[in-house]
């Protein structure tokens, strides 16, 4: 493996040195070196500064790899030097380049909670960047060697149920608890909730719910397949799934089996107020919170706390993610000092939080009927995709190739900006296939393609006699953002816009390896066979990050 071998043997210098365990990391500028190792860490054991130790190092390091020119020291930070045409002599193939991480076998499975969306309402625009998230999220664990448990936990119960009873019942009269409905029928029912506001009729209906009253149970069950069914069908067109669909409903009516346990435990209490259950936590390490109401049902952090007691007991989990808003920051964590003092939380729990979606700078409300549908989203997204390359002559498989693109685009849109931050929708920016998009990426694939294609090449061999030509910069360039692909995919487990934004710097070096040369004039066969071979290279890249962010790259377009 190219970058792989460099970096077992670098670490092999280190460690006789008396450092192991070195963390690689890409350096900000391409000047600055090629890959950088942080000495802070062995600089504190060794009480000295970084800096200082980083002289030391330089000066002291021997019998380096072939592959690597210098090491210089740069503020607190050893930095490499490579010798690109020693590398691509190491690279014998780029699936082997780009290898996914050995299988951590050792490890149990980690288990990603994202989309979670509520029933009887379509998902919507805002759903996006969850449901994008946290599919990716699961996409860079797999590759990085991780088991993945991807669960969808849905809100099928609580007042938003009870709205939609009351909803149906004013819509259907007697015949609302047995009949059948489409998707579109319930949501209008949830919205239509304030011509037919009954407050006391909502609490009823979520009241009887969470104790399983069994005459609303077969509705309950409708609700579901119809709701259900209405995702699938969004989550197939962005290429999402799940390996297990839960939802509140299945922890429904076990207050007297939570509530001794949680007396037990030391670092919060349970205070009668009024009625109702106070969930307290020691030192008002968090803000208190009614977890039973005086009429005996519960909130949603009950449900959830036995939810997360589930998954550890049943999966047998190492970690336990949830990418929802952050929003609910403060929720979680709750959550985890609740498992944490009952002594069921054994490893980690990790909220990945994101911002909000926003169209016109307003927060989108599906009580208010104000929600933008992901459904409609996707289809207009095709239909401007459509429109554009129609532009640009006649394109084989139009139909298709738009839908790939302009559901790419919207993926991208979510995975490039870091994901704390709050987003605006915009149209022009998703598109824009001169920016940090979606199509941008798409493209530059599809140029490295056209030249294989022109050459009537269906693969490319890899050469006998590397020879770079004079002006090599872009290839060095393009090697350098590869060598980072695998590294990158780490970084990213806690963020994969980070990866988004990687993926935009190998496009654009790819771009400016397909400016800088002219394979099908080049004369000599040594350095054509090069050329073709970074090329192929380049390609592998761009196609297998596509593919880590859920995006399918295209021959043509």
């Amino acid at each position: 493996m190219m970058i792989t071998k460099t970096l077992n043997e670098l670490s092999q210098v280190f460690e006789h040195l008396g450092y192991s365990g070195v963390e690689w990391i890409k350096p900000p500028k391409w000047e600055l070196g090629h890959i950088g190792v942080p000495m802070f860490r062995f600089a504190k054991e060794k009480s000295c500064s970084p800096p200082e130790l980083a002289n030391q190092v330089v000066k002291e390091a021997k019998d380096l790899p072939a592959s690597v020119s210098e090491l210089r020291a740069v503020g607190p930070y050893v930095n490499v030097f490579l010798n690109w045409e020693v590398l691509l002599k190491q690279t014998y193939s780029p699936d082997v380049l780009l290898d996914p991480f050995d299988k951590k076998s050792d490890l149990s499975p980690i288990l990603i909670e994202y989309s979670s969306p509520n029933l009887a309402k379509p998902l919507g625009i805002h759903h996006l960047r969850g449901t994008i998230i946290g599919h990716v999220l699961g996409n860079l664990y797999t590759y990085c060697g991780y088991s993945v448990i991807r669960y969808n936990y849905l809100g099928d119960m609580g007042s938003a149920f009870g709205r939609l009873c009351v909803g149906v019942r004013a819509l259907y009269g007697d015949t609302w608890k047995t009949r059948q409905y489409s998707m579109d029928e319930l949501y209008a029912a949830y919205v239509g909730y304030e011509d037919h506001a009954d407050e006391a009729a909502k609490g009823a209906f979520t009241k009887a719910l969470e104790f399983k009253d069994e005459s609303l149970i077969p509705f309950h069950d409708e609700v579901y397949k119809v709701t259900r069914e209405a995702f699938e069908y969004v989550y197939e067109a962005l290429g999402v799934h799940f390996d297990v669909w839960d939802g509140e409903f299945n922890y429904a009516n076990q207050n007297k089996k939570l509530l001794p346990w949680l007396k037990k435990c030391k670092g919060i209490s349970i205070v009668p107020s009024e009625g109702t259950q106070v969930l307290k936590f020691d030192n008002d390490e968090f803000p208190s919170l009614i977890l039973i109401k005086s009429d005996k049902s519960s909130v949603y952090l009950v449900r959830d706390i036995l939810s997360a007691q589930y998954r550890m007991n049943h999966y047998g989990v190492s970690k336990l993610l949830y990418v929802i808003g952050s929003e609910q920051s403060l929720h979680v964590k709750q959550l985890r000092k609740v498992l944490q003092c009952a002594k069921v939380l054994s490893h980690e729990l990790e909220h990945i939080p994101y911002g909000l979606m926003k169209i016109s700078g307003l927060k989108m409300s599906s009580r208010k009927g104000t929600v933008v549908m992901l459904q409609d989203v996707i289809s207009q997204a095709t239909e401007e995709m459509k429109k554009r390359m129609g532009q640009k002559g006649e394109i084989p498989q139009l139909d298709r190739v738009a839908k790939e693109v302009g559901v790419g685009a919207l993926i991208f849109g979510q995975l490039f900006h870091g994901i704390d931050r709050n987003v605006e929708f915009k149209w022009e920016d998703i598109f824009n296939v001169e920016g940090d998009t979606g199509p941008y990426v798409y493209y530059a694939y599809a140029r490295l393609s056209g030249i294989l294609r022109k050459l009537e090449l269906e693969d490319v061999e890899r050469p006998h006699t590397f020879r770079l030509p004079i002006k090599a910069e872009p290839i060095h360039q393009l090697l350098f953002q590869l060598m980072h692909f695998r590294v990158t995919a780490q970084r990213a487990l806690s963020d994969p816009s980070v990866f988004g934004r990687y993926l935009v710097e190998l496009a654009k070096a790819s771009n400016a390896f397909y400016h800088a040369y002219n394979i099908s004039k080049e004369t000599d066969a040594n350095i054509r066979q090069t050329l073709l071979w970074v090329l192929k290279l380049a390609q592998s890249g761009l196609r297998e990050g596509m593919k880590l962010l859920n995006m399918n790259a295209l021959e043509r377009l």
